[in-house]
């Protein structure tokens, strides 16, 4: 139970008229594109969110971003802001741009401590501190908490769960229960699986289908995601983008400037995979085969197309994963993909049913001529079960990892491999699947062993459901021959 704050109303009303976009006029201020979708938040859609991350790169304004809503909440009645940095630097040159952002709005701090990096405006406190020290803040209240920087801590599993009491004393808005106390996250990203950062951006908020970069998405849940890269940014002409690339590596190029999360000191996985050549709209594929269902039934067994591919990976401690697919014109689509922790055989042959059911996939027999379910094929008392059980005739299916992955991205160089846009957490997967960097040289149809880069909670069940998918299709169908010069 939340225990009431006799000013808490007071703090709400006065919240929603606090403009961000009026602020930003009253301090001379042109807004970037990512401080327009911030704006775009705390004027428009308040009561939405709880949880803001901010992925962007170099000359986006994030510190700006971080100072003026800041001052924007300590305008705030009984409002307490608390900001934690990663160094003792990061925190002074906010704080210092904090102060001079509220002087030049022609105000007077009630007190200031420039040694404790903290001051009072009215009945509205900022504390500040670096992040080693984080716990110097435990027992405050907090109506809105910033990370700056915070792709650069070190995982630590209390960074959000000690704050979030803080929270408590400004409650929930009653329309929609999402905290009225906001955390606001702001980082360029870094290694994949370095930090919690990458866990919040990737593992929690899910990029929305139909919204490309730069667009803001509040989660069910209340948490957002913006992403901006420096071709996003006003203050970045083509001949400093072209200089930048040309005088920066390649893995500081893609953290510091593209705002994308990668493996360092590794290779892609999928490294012929490219978003823009390498996925569809199930719009358009739906109008160029005259359906809107892409199994069995009612289809013209002459046509050029071939339906009913199913390909599963079996969680023990991770999750299980069903992917579903199609060729057409001597090309394999991804249409759908589903994957959940703790499944039971039983439960695991209840969502098989529902994702063929929903496809059309009708029944599938073992002859080949109308699709196949391939499966781990170590995942033999699963296999024995979903057959005897549950009537579900899996196979084992090509399981031999490197080849497997080799023949993938010999399909992605044909363009013979499609993943339907829909499926973000599938394409996130593809596109950060990792090889460890002691085995680049040797990846080789006759190499052993673990090759891929294991990230903390990340078990990319689902691409490996469709290597089985995608490499039996391609070798057991003879499909092998359309990419014999690539492969």
């Amino acid at each position: 139970m939340l225990i009431k704050n006799p000013l808490t109303e007071q703090y709400k009303k006065h919240t929603e008229q606090v403009s961000l976009e009026k602020l930003y006029e009253l301090l001379g201020i042109q807004p970037t594109p990512m401080q327009l979708g911030v704006i775009d938040l705390w004027d428009s859609r308040l009561h939405d969110f709880s949880e803001v991350n901010i992925s962007a790169s170099r000359r986006q304004g994030k510190t700006a971003t971080c100072a003026i809503l800041v001052v924007r909440e300590l305008l705030v009645i009984n409002s307490t802001t608390l900001v934690i940095s990663k160094s003792a630097k990061s925190v002074a040159v906010l704080f210092n741009e904090v102060l001079r952002l509220i002087r030049s709005l022609g105000l007077k701090p009630t007190k200031v401590n420039s040694n404790q990096y903290s001051l009072q405006l009215n009945d509205s406190i900022l504390r500040c501190t670096v992040h080693k020290t984080m716990e110097t803040l435990l027992g405050n209240k907090a109506s809105l908490l910033v990370f700056d920087e915070c792709g650069t801590y070190s995982y630590k599993e209390d960074a959000d769960i000690n704050l979030l009491p803080m929270r408590a004393d400004y409650q929930t808005w009653s329309d929609t229960n999402q905290f009225v106390s906001k955390i606001v996250r702001v980082s360029s990203p870094r290694e994949i699986g370095s930090d919690f950062y990458y866990d919040f951006i990737k593992g929690l908020v899910g990029k929305p289908i139909g919204m490309g970069r730069g667009d803001v998405y509040i989660s069910p849940k209340g948490t957002c995601s913006i992403s901006f890269s420096i071709y996003d940014s006003p203050l970045a002409t083509p001949e400093l983008i072209n200089s930048l690339k040309e005088t920066t590596g390649e893995e500081e190029w893609k953290t510091e400037y593209l705002a994308e999360f990668i493996h360092m000191n590794s290779i892609s996985a999928f490294n012929q995979f490219s978003e823009d050549r390498h996925t569809f709209k199930l719009s358009e594929l739906s109008k160029r085969v005259g359906s809107t269902g892409f199994g069995v039934l009612g289809l013209d067994m002459s046509s050029s197309r071939l339906s009913g591919f199913v390909g599963l990976d079996v969680g023990f401690r991770d999750n299980s994963a069903i992917v579903i697919g199609t060729i057409i014109d001597d090309s394999i689509y991804i249409l759908d993909a589903f994957e959940q922790s703790y499944l039971t055989s039983k439960e695991f042959a209840a969502e098989i049913s529902k994702m063929m059911a929903k496809w059309e996939l009708g029944t599938i027999p073992l002859d080949f001529d109308e699709g196949a379910i391939y499966i781990d094929k170590t995942a033999a008392m699963m296999t024995a079960d979903l057959n005897n059980t549950y009537d579900i005739p899996a196979i084992p299916g090509f399981n031999k990892v490197r080849d497997g992955i080799s023949l993938m991205n010999a399909a992605f160089s044909a363009n013979k491999l499609f993943i339907n846009e829909d499926l973000t957490f599938l394409i996130d997967q593809v596109k950060t699947l990792a090889f460890k960097e002691s085995i680049i040289g040797s990846l080789t149809a006759g190499s052993s062993g673990d090759p891929f880069v294991r990230v903390k909670g990340h078990h990319f069940d689902v691409v490996h459901a469709m290597r089985y998918l995608c490499a039996s299709v391609i070798t057991y169908w003879g499909y092998a021959r359309v990419y014999d010069e690539e492969y």
